[in-house]
Protein backbone atom coordinates (compact mmCIF):
# COMPACT_ATOMS: atom_id res chain seq x y z
CA UNK A 1 0.00 0.00 0.00
CA UNK A 2 1.13 3.20 -0.72
CA UNK A 3 0.06 7.09 -1.03
CA UNK A 4 1.17 8.97 -3.88
CA UNK A 5 0.56 12.98 -4.41
CA UNK A 6 -1.13 14.04 -7.65
CA UNK A 7 0.28 16.62 -9.63
CA UNK A 8 -2.57 19.21 -8.32
CA UNK A 9 -1.66 20.65 -5.09
CA UNK A 10 -5.35 20.16 -3.73
CA UNK A 11 -5.17 16.58 -4.67
CA UNK A 12 -3.82 13.31 -3.54
CA UNK A 13 -4.04 9.63 -4.24
CA UNK A 14 -4.57 6.56 -1.65
CA UNK A 15 -3.33 3.62 -3.43
CA UNK A 16 -4.38 0.64 -1.92
CA UNK A 17 -3.05 -2.94 -3.32
CA UNK A 18 -2.70 -6.46 -2.43
CA UNK A 19 -4.55 -7.75 0.94
CA UNK A 20 -6.90 -5.47 2.58
CA UNK A 21 -7.96 -7.19 5.24
CA UNK A 22 -8.15 -6.64 9.21
CA UNK A 23 -4.83 -7.19 9.88
CA UNK A 24 -3.65 -4.27 7.48
CA UNK A 25 -6.62 -2.10 9.08
CA UNK A 26 -4.33 0.20 11.37
CA UNK A 27 -2.00 0.94 8.17
CA UNK A 28 -4.42 1.71 6.23
CA UNK A 29 -6.57 3.60 8.87
CA UNK A 30 -2.95 5.74 9.89
CA UNK A 31 -2.97 6.65 5.83
CA UNK A 32 -6.36 7.79 5.48
CA UNK A 33 -6.06 9.93 8.78
CA UNK A 34 -3.05 11.47 7.15
CA UNK A 35 -4.33 12.44 4.41
CA UNK A 36 -7.16 14.30 6.17
CA UNK A 37 -4.91 16.29 8.38
CA UNK A 38 -3.49 16.97 4.52
CA UNK A 39 -3.99 19.75 3.01
CA UNK A 40 -5.84 18.19 -0.02
CA UNK A 41 -9.50 19.03 -0.77
CA UNK A 42 -9.63 15.58 -3.17
CA UNK A 43 -8.88 12.36 -2.57
CA UNK A 44 -8.33 9.78 -5.41
CA UNK A 45 -9.21 6.12 -4.29
CA UNK A 46 -7.48 3.58 -6.41
CA UNK A 47 -8.21 0.09 -5.32
CA UNK A 48 -7.59 -1.53 -8.62
CA UNK A 49 -4.23 -3.39 -7.04
CA UNK A 50 -6.20 -5.03 -4.10
CA UNK A 51 -6.36 -8.99 -4.71
CA UNK A 52 -8.22 -9.80 -1.44
CA UNK A 53 -10.69 -7.59 0.75
CA UNK A 54 -12.71 -7.90 3.83
CA UNK A 55 -15.45 -5.82 5.04
CA UNK A 56 -13.19 -3.84 7.15
CA UNK A 57 -11.92 -2.37 3.82
CA UNK A 58 -15.59 -0.75 3.22
CA UNK A 59 -16.18 0.45 7.01
CA UNK A 60 -12.28 2.34 6.69
CA UNK A 61 -13.17 3.89 3.22
CA UNK A 62 -16.49 4.66 4.03
CA UNK A 63 -15.75 6.01 7.34
CA UNK A 64 -12.90 8.50 5.47
CA UNK A 65 -15.67 9.41 3.32
CA UNK A 66 -18.00 10.61 5.43
CA UNK A 67 -14.70 12.88 7.52
CA UNK A 68 -13.81 13.88 4.06
CA UNK A 69 -17.31 15.36 3.57
CA UNK A 70 -17.72 16.74 6.91
CA UNK A 71 -14.74 18.88 5.96
CA UNK A 72 -16.35 19.65 3.00
CA UNK A 73 -13.73 17.88 0.91
CA UNK A 74 -13.95 14.78 -1.31
CA UNK A 75 -13.00 11.35 -2.95
CA UNK A 76 -13.23 9.53 -6.24
CA UNK A 77 -13.12 6.13 -6.20
CA UNK A 78 -11.16 4.55 -9.55
CA UNK A 79 -13.73 2.12 -11.53
CA UNK A 80 -13.20 -1.56 -10.87
CA UNK A 81 -14.88 -3.88 -13.04
CA UNK A 82 -17.52 -6.26 -11.46
CA UNK A 83 -14.98 -9.56 -11.38
CA UNK A 84 -12.91 -7.49 -9.52
CA UNK A 85 -12.26 -8.96 -5.73
CA UNK A 86 -13.41 -5.72 -4.21
CA UNK A 87 -16.49 -5.39 -6.22
CA UNK A 88 -17.57 -8.94 -5.36
CA UNK A 89 -17.25 -8.47 -1.89
CA UNK A 90 -19.51 -5.06 -2.36
CA UNK A 91 -22.13 -7.01 -4.01
CA UNK A 92 -21.77 -10.09 -2.04
CA UNK A 93 -22.38 -7.41 1.18
CA UNK A 94 -25.09 -5.95 -0.04
CA UNK A 95 -23.01 -2.61 -0.24
CA UNK A 96 -23.69 -0.35 -3.32
CA UNK A 97 -20.67 1.64 -3.48
CA UNK A 98 -22.07 3.96 -6.30
CA UNK A 99 -24.71 4.94 -3.35
CA UNK A 100 -21.87 5.52 -1.71
CA UNK A 101 -19.21 6.82 -3.06
CA UNK A 102 -18.42 9.01 -6.50
CA UNK A 103 -16.91 6.95 -8.86
CA UNK A 104 -14.55 8.42 -11.54
CA UNK A 105 -16.55 8.51 -14.75
CA UNK A 106 -20.27 8.45 -12.87
CA UNK A 107 -20.29 12.54 -11.74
Amino acid sequence: MDDQNSELPNEALLTVSGMSLVAEADSLAARCQSLLDGPAKLINIDLTGVVEADITLFQIILAFNSALLSRNRHMILAPLPIEHPVSKLANLLGIPLERHLTIAGML
